[in-house]
């Protein structure tokens, strides 16, 4: 049974419910690196607080996070109060009475009863290795994963298992707990890492709310309690935060109070990532020449949603699947479908211009199939452009028929060859600069382009077009169609090119089920004919949208910081927050077609993906674009002798990697390049510049 469908049988049964995190890989999909509860916390403000039983709430929730993890709140308002068993060893010790009772991802038990109609409280501990889930709590239902596996009944509530009464020994354990304490001279142990924050700030809690204390008073408590009980204290500066927020403190009861310091919590690991970007710092080292290498890509796949259930679609009809591709080409359909109805407070739109780089016979044909295949079935042809774009004209043609479609070109690298070209007609050139024009015209009117003779030839107008590219192109071709003047004019900032890989992919054998997936098939037909009053707008928080402010302030710096940096290298970076957004917007659309949020997960995906697209221009822009012949092969001359690295190359072994060269013309180019400075020669071998320093170090 998929969660969807467990979370609504659990509504059958009067529990409430609601939607945790998920285990992804270790990690969890909250996205915090040192998350201590993964897959076991609340995706949703207030969590337990906000638990419901209303299947249209419990649709709209897993119809946005098919994988979430389910969460049962336990207490009066399920009529359910759990045992919940960790340390195996104990659980010999007690009579427990047969009743539903499921095992845990972590080898545990959950043993659940029906509420006694009296306050029954969460905690842990009651008796030695286990732990109460009562009212204010709630445990982890099954098909639900865990770090170390899922979550299943033994007996199931759904089998014919009645729940049984709680047993009496465990409300008088309750009633009666045992004192506990960690002081070590007195047998306890003290408070590990990992559970010293929650420690801690649970007796800050309990203290502030027992007693009359000032600030001062709690923070010397806190201060000795940190000392004297964990293993490891706290940070003095962590204590004093603590101090801040629990005298806060405005009535709650504590269940409501310690989830809301939850939510604050997971708040602030989200804050921190947002400002943190691994792809930015990539940024700095390229531009300062520490590295040359744009690094591996981020995480291409979203943890969920509609751009997730497309690509593994294509990668499933795929004999050699590419993942960066499919997610592009996923991302693509998800773009025109959307065009026209959303867009940004700032007038953005999902207007994109992908193009996926991979060498000959890899597949790229497939995921253009695919798409090709899900539109004509669900008849949504019209958003689909046409193969080749042979004019302007043409290109304003197909998008005067509908306003936003979606062209999958193949071999782009030739078709910019054709386009760029000095010795190209107007045409040609004309088809690059509307391209442009259409890339800003989102959200505006195209006025098109007079004529003279107005009666054969009528200005074309278009409300808000959306024109969506995917291009695929290998490596080398797509590069060698560029030269400098492209990337200060804009042209290649406005795209987002995805190298997929420069190695052919081994073929995978597959029986493949070519039936478009029911979920796919309802949410893109309600995306493609979904209506608003206007467009609508796609939320951005205002922690997201500063953090959308910072990205492009940071690149505005790096710029004013790097005034030697090359003009295409301006124009790339220049775009970054633009492109950033305008991804984000399509994966906050491909989770939620009615509310789309740009929260901070849409920001961290769009942000390191356009961040890593640049990189990889700004890399390959100095080997790969020149404005002639022989300044390629200069650049690629360079490049091998930097690639061989503190060895060096010699002049010999230099010279075959030329052979299609002419002798005297490639002697000439080492000449050159070595008197630019682009080289030198030192004790027979040929060196990059950047070891020169070394070499010389190596001889004093």
């Amino acid at each position: 049974m998929k969660k969807r469908e467990s979370a609504l049988a659990y509504t059958t049964l009067g529990w409430q419910v609601f939607p945790l995190h998920t285990v992804i890989g270790t990690g969890c999909s909250c996205g915090n690196l040192e998350c201590e509860s993964r897959g076991k916390h609340p995706r949703i403000k207030h969590g337990l607080l906000n638990a419901s039983d209303d299947p249209a709430q419990i649709a709209e929730w897993w119809g946005r996070w098919p994988d979430a993890n389910i969460g049962v709140r336990t207490g009066e308002e399920s009529g359910i109060v759990v045992i919940d068993i960790d340390d195996m060893g104990k659980r010999g010790l007690y009579d427990i009475p047969k009743t539903v009772w499921q095992r845990t991802g972590g080898g545990g038990e959950h043993h659940v009863f029906l509420h006694p109609k009296r306050h029954i409280k969460t905690t842990v501990g009651v008796v030695p290795g286990i732990d109460s889930r009562g009212d204010g709590g709630y445990i982890v239902a099954p098909p639900s994963n865990h770090v170390n596996g899922f979550y299943e009944w033994i007996e199931s509530p759904f089998d014919g298992c009645d729940i049984a009464d709680v047993p009496d020994w465990w409300v008088h354990a309750l009633d009666n707990p045992v004192k506990k304490t960690r002081d070590p001279s007195l047998g306890g142990e003290k408070i590990p890492n990992g559970s010293r924050h929650n420690e801690v700030f649970n007796f800050g809690v309990r203290s502030w709310k027992s007693t009359q204390l000032s600030e001062t008073v709690l923070g010397a408590m806190l201060h000795a309690y940190n000392k004297e009980m964990c293993l490891e204290p706290l940070p003095e500066a962590e204590i004093e935060a603590m101090v801040v927020s629990i005298s806060q403190y405005d009535g709650k009861t504590e269940a409501e109070w310690l989830e809301e310091q939850e939510y604050l919590k997971t708040a602030k690991a989200y804050t921190a990532e947002m400002r943190e970007s691994r792809q930015k710092r990539i940024t700095d080292s390229l531009v300062n020449n520490v590295t040359r290498k744009a690094g591996p890509p981020p995480e291409f796949m979203p943890s969920e949603g509609l751009i997730r259930d497309i690509a593994e679609f294509i990668m499933a009809q795929s004999e050699r699947p590419l993942p960066l591709l499919s997610v592009s080409a996923a991302v693509a359909l998800v773009a025109v479908l959307a065009g026209g109805k959303y867009e940004t407070y700032t007038g953005l739109g999902p207007n994109l211009m992908l193009v996926a780089l991979a060498e000959s016979g890899s597949g790229k044909q497939k995921p253009k199939n695919v798409i090709n295949n899900i539109l004509s079935e669900l008849d949504l042809y019209r958003f689909l452009g046409a193969d080749d774009i042979a004019s302007a004209p043409g290109l304003i043609a197909e998008l005067a028929d509908n306003a936003s479609k979606l062209f999958f070109l193949d071999e782009f690298g030739y078709a910019l060859q054709s386009i760029t070209n000095k010795n190209s007609s107007s045409t040609k050139r004309e088809i690059m600069s509307t391209m442009m024009k259409l890339y800003s015209s989102y959200g505006t009117t195209y006025n098109g382009t007079a004529y003279a003779d107005k009666k054969s030839r009528p200005k074309t107008i278009i409300q808000s077009p959306c024109f969506v590219l995917q291009a695929t192109s290998t490596h080398q071709t797509f590069y060698d169609a560029l030269s400098s003047e492209h990337g200060s004019d804009g042209f290649i900032a406005r795209m987002l090119v995805i190298p997929c890989g420069e190695e052919r992919e081994d073929r995978v054998k597959k029986r493949y089920d070519r039936t478009i997936p029911t979920g796919i098939k309802a949410r893109l037909i309600e995306l493609s004919g979904i209506q608003f009053v206007g467009k609508k707008i796609v939320w951005i928080p205002d922690e997201v949208d500063n953090a959308f402010i910072d990205l492009d302030n940071s690149m505005t710096k790096l710029m004013a910081q790097n005034r030697e940096l090359k003009e295409q290298a301006r124009a790339i970076y220049s775009r970054v927050a633009e492109n950033a957004t305008k991804l984000a917007m399509v994966y906050a659309i491909s989770m939620s077609v009615t509310d789309p949020i740009i929260d901070h997960s849409a920001f961290v995906w769009g942000r390191e993906i356009a961040i890593w697209c640049a990189n990889n221009i700004m890399e390959r822009i100095s080997e790969n674009v020149a404005d002639n012949e022989t300044e390629r092969l200069n650049k690629k001359m360079v490049l091998r002798v930097q690639e061989s690295g503190r060895e060096g190359i010699t002049r010999r072994d230099l010279q075959r990697r030329f052979l299609n060269m002419k002798a005297w013309e490639r002697d000439d180019m080492l000449k050159s390049t070595i008197e630019m400075g682009l080289l030198f020669e030192h004790s027979g071998r040929l060196y990059h510049p950047e070891f020169k320093d070394i070499l010389e170090s190596d001889d004093a």
